[in-house]
């Protein structure tokens, strides 16, 4: 690799007088893997070991949407339009296909770019997120929205809102924020307008719709899963489900039905919930150890 995740320059990529800021680093060859970011996160705000993790093998591209940290324009205060920059910005680098790596808010973006462009999307991992018009996802609970949205985030409620209280955790989310500074260049931080823009869209997105609320779901004709099925994982012991997960995970088969992996990838897995969603829409969330608030 040329570039590491704390070595990679911020470039630039201007399209239709929005500026975005990127980071490209890792393999030569291979599907770039287009990373999204979670509410009011910039480039920095990505663990080192997940980003040139995945670089040893792989093209990764970590993206601020307009308006975001350290890009120009007006940030989207719809998923809709972020996922309409997303479009922009990767077919501006001449990507033919991609993956997509998408976190929390991130994650929202992901789906849709996944339903707008699937001529370019390949494959998408949705990161600590959740369903448009799922149940308790139009707002953040008072604690959190507090934490949130203070004006300058500090490390405690970086902690507070991504990691539990526990022991554990508060060391590993504490290690990874000795990770995240260990780069001497760092992203901008997003605006206040950045922020109002994405509670916005938070907002619309988890809406539960009056009528028609899967409406949408019509649209999805495959996607792609872990091979072992999702009776095996639920009933496995999470200890053994985690490292499962490390070996299986690039193992993918198409199914004929939608199926949709949501991995958080912070720690091991202690516990897994599975929702039905309209008979054969399945959700299957993997929360790890050091899942906090689950901030969107």
């Amino acid at each position: 690799m040329l570039h590491t995740h704390s070595s990679a320059p911020t470039e630039f990529v201007t399209v239709n007088g929005v500026r975005y800021a990127y980071r490209r680093f890792g393999a030569a060859k291979g599907t770039p893997v287009v990373f999204l970011q979670h509410f009011r996160g910039g480039l920095d705000n990505w663990d080192p070991t997940i980003t040139n993790g995945l670089a040893k093998t792989r093209p990764v591209v970590l993206f601020n949407n307009a308006g975001v940290a350290s890009s120009g324009g007006e940030p989207a205060d719809t998923v809709e339009g972020m996922a309409a920059h997303a479009t922009r910005f990767i077919e501006a680098l001449g990507f033919e296909s991609v993956d997509i790596l998408g976190f929390s808010l991130g994650g929202f973006v992901a789906q849709q770019l996944a339903l707008d462009r699937p001529d370019f999307v390949r494959r998408v991992i949705l990161a600590g997120t959740g369903p448009q018009g799922g149940e308790g996802m139009a707002t953040f609970t008072p604690e959190v929205a507090q934490a949130a949205t203070r004006p300058e985030p500090t490390a405690e409620t970086f902690l507070f809102l991504f990691f539990t209280p526990s022991e554990t955790s508060q060391i590993a989310g504490k290690a990874f924020l000795k990770r995240r500074y260990e780069r001497t260049e760092q992203d901008v931080p997003s605006s206040a307008a950045a922020m109002e823009a994405q509670s916005a869209a938070i907002a619309a997105w988890g809406a539960v719709p009056q009528r028609g609320r899967y409406a949408r779901l019509e649209k999805i004709r495959q996607l792609q899963v872990p091979t072992e099925s999702f009776d095996r994982l639920v009933d496995r012991e999470p200890g053994g489900l985690g490292r499962d997960l490390e070996q299986n995970a690039t193992r993918l088969a198409k199914v004929d039905r939608t199926e949709i992996v949501a991995i958080l990838l912070f720690g091991r897995v202690s516990s897994v919930r599975t929702d039905q969603l309209l008979g054969h829409l399945r959700l299957l969330r993997i929360v790890g150890n050091t899942e906090g608030h689950m901030m969107y």
